[in-house]
């Protein structure tokens, strides 16, 4: 399954741009890559490839199922423990979506459900910085 993973993903980071022909393939093309970013061989070619979609079809993108997968990829990401390249593109797709979002609600929405697991980490961090 982790090169069904792996050499799909490829094959979707060199055609990421026929999304915009096929966008009905957008959400299940999206949970492919999610669970392939969570497999031990497969989440390089994974996390490029969904940063390579989020880049060409990012208007696919903005579909409500289509952020709610980006979302979930993101809150999960401190969980799966990828190499820093791979969290890179994975933070590079979900900041590019997410910057370029116009509803200025939905994109708060999305930023603090993405922040939310850093809070605590980051109430610390002010806690901490008032003693010294």
């Amino acid at each position: 399954m982790c090169t069904l993973h792996r050499s799909l993903a490829n094959v979707v980071d060199s055609y990421s741009m026929w999304i915009y022909v096929f966008q009905t393939i957008a959400k299940p093309l999206l949970l492919f890559l999610a669970a392939g970013i969570s497999e031990t061989l497969s989440p390089s070619s994974c996390a490029s490839a969904l940063r390579k979609i989020f880049e060409d079809a990012s208007a696919v993108m903005y579909e409500p199922a289509n952020l709610e997968i980006l979302i979930w990829i993101g809150e999960g990401l401190e969980n799966i423990h990828l190499p820093l390249e791979d969290e890179e593109e994975v933070v590079s797709a979900v900041s590019l979506i997410c910057g370029s979002i116009y509803n200025k609600e939905l994109m708060r929405n999305l930023l603090a459900r993405l922040l939310s697991s850093s809070f605590e980490a980051i109430g610390k961090f002010v806690n901490n910085s008032h003693c010294l």
